[in-house]
């Protein structure tokens, strides 16, 4: 996965948990199963956490939890705008060969404002029929393949 949509993964995770800790946020990403889908290996969680609180897209705050120190994480305005524009974009492109992005947007579309989210999609359904426009017709596509029409099956 891309280092846009492991970033969009990452701080939507902490605003829809915030203030959370880096367990908990690697525990839910894991319970997602995105070292599966989203080939985010689960150590690298902690070194994109440290990242983005260096770019100013999360806040770190160091709690004490019973004698030991826990690093607790919250989106800042900065992130969240970051977040706002990775997910619009994840959900607007269409990317016939990678649709990794729109499904973790489509995930924490509820991050999102409803009229938004409808935009977005509208906007998507356009790209879709903008791509399938690209395609050749079935009738030319099936005589050129030598394979049967739809209709002759």
């Amino acid at each position: 996965m891309a280092g846009s949509e492991t970033r969009m993964l990452l701080l939507g995770a902490v605003a829809m948990f915030e203030p959370v800790n880096g367990y908990q946020i690697r525990r839910e990403l894991v319970s997602w199963q995105v070292d599966k889908w989203a080939r985010v290996n689960p150590g690298s969680i902690y070194n994109g956490l440290a990242t983005l609180t260096k770019q100013g897209h999360l806040r770190r705050h160091d709690l004490a939890d019973g004698g030991r120190e826990v690093a607790v994480y919250e989106a800042t305005v900065k992130g969240r705008a970051e977040l706002l524009q990775l997910m619009v974009r994840a959900l607007e492109e269409v990317d016939p060969y990678n649709r990794l992005a729109f499904h973790a947007a489509f995930g924490m579309a509820p991050l999102l404002d409803k009229a938004q989210v409808v935009h977005s999609l509208e906007v998507r359904l356009r790209g879709l029929a903008e791509a399938l426009s690209a395609f050749p017709s079935p009738g030319r596509s099936h005589r050129s393949t030598g394979l049967p029409t739809p209709s002759a099956r």
